[in-house]
């Protein structure tokens, strides 16, 4: 008599059960945080330009220009005159321990805002 099959059977149905709870939970999640689409509409978005600055320019300028550490370099879309554009945000360590916040045009290498 073999009594392995109808335990295989049970197996397979809690294996079937367990990927059915896992796809409700995972498009629950997608429709109540709409993570996926809010994904796919940024990167649809974010063409960046040919024409962008190197790092390593913006912090041999930023070097240049300002005392400090450099503590993080983001690039994203920034407000520049009321249009999206490429810009460079960087966190700088004064020597005098504040954070001072630059924001550059990731193009021109040009220095759109400072916040200390």
């Amino acid at each position: 008599m073999n009594t392995r099959l109808p335990l295989k059977g049970v197996v397979l149905k809690f294996i079937l059960i367990i990927r059915a709870v896992f796809l409700v939970m995972l498009l629950s999640t997608t429709l109540v945080f709409g993570a996926p689409l809010a994904l796919a509409d940024d990167i649809r978005d974010m063409q960046m330009p040919n024409e962008v600055a190197s790092l390593r320019d913006l912090l041999e300028m930023v070097n240049k220009t300002h005392q400090g550490k450099i503590l993080e370099v983001e690039m994203e879309q920034g407000d520049i005159d009321g249009k999206k554009k490429w810009v460079y945000e960087v966190k700088l360590l004064t020597r005098k321990g504040k954070v001072h916040e630059l924001e550059y045009n990731a193009i021109t290498l040009d220095l759109v805002k400072s916040e200390k």
